[in-house]
């Protein structure tokens, strides 16, 4: 992809975030990045593939993400909290327009962002419960598999579920409950202290910052 491709993905991604997907026009974007139409479309074909260029680019940073919280020197607990740092940071990036957008006009795209959740998260979490369990941080008589996928369902459905979308209060902040939850059902008494010294660094993390 050439830098100027790039930095179009990266500031349509952006819009995206802030107003959702449909709001978003091509002449937006254009505007957004002080260029004409006519250059956009150099590159660009249409709305369609930038959106499909946006959302591939964020699944591979994210995975790059992960990938370099686990090749790090934490304990499981630790990394657990890593991996909710960016989460809830890019929750409180997301507008909630742009997942409904997603779903209804381009359920083809967000199929792929749950199949790599599905697969590449889903298999981190295992790992990190037998990481955990090994420590000693970790509950040693769960089923890691029915954990994994119980993590997955709660955490899929703050996205996807309407359920939550009666109630006010912003994503990020359901993801908090959410691994709180998680977090105090799986840790060991030395695991749950270890978790509490780390809650509060996530806790008063500034919206949208690491």
């Amino acid at each position: 992809m050439s830098q100027q491709k790039d930095k179009i993905v990266d500031a349509a991604f952006e819009l995206f975030l802030k107003y959702g997907i449909r709001s978003v026009s091509m002449d937006d974007i254009a505007r957004h990045l002080g260029i004409s139409k006519k250059t956009l479309y150099q590159y660009i074909t249409n709305k369609r593939e930038l959106v499909e260029y946006a959302m591939t680019k964020s699944i591979r940073e994210e995975k790059e993400v992960i990938e370099g919280i686990f090749a790090k020197e934490h304990n499981a607990v630790e990394e657990m909290v890593a991996i909710a740092h960016f989460v809830y940071h890019q929750l409180s990036l997301i507008d909630k327009r742009m997942i409904y957008d997603l779903t209804k006009y381009y359920p083809d795209v967000m199929c792929k962002l749950d199949d790599f959740h599905n697969q590449f998260i889903f298999d981190g979490i295992k790992e990190n419960l037998q990481k955990g369990i090994s420590e000693g941080l970790y509950r040693d008589d769960m089923d890691i598999d029915i954990i994994a996928r119980l993590y997955m369902v709660k955490a899929q459905s703050i996205i996807h579920d309407d359920f939550f979308s009666r109630i006010q209060a912003a994503l990020w902040d359901i993801y908090l409950e959410h691994f709180r939850y998680h977090a105090y059902g799986i840790t060991t008494e030395a695991g749950r202290s270890h978790f509490d010294n780390h809650i509060d660094q996530l806790k008063q993390l500034p919206h949208g910052k690491l």
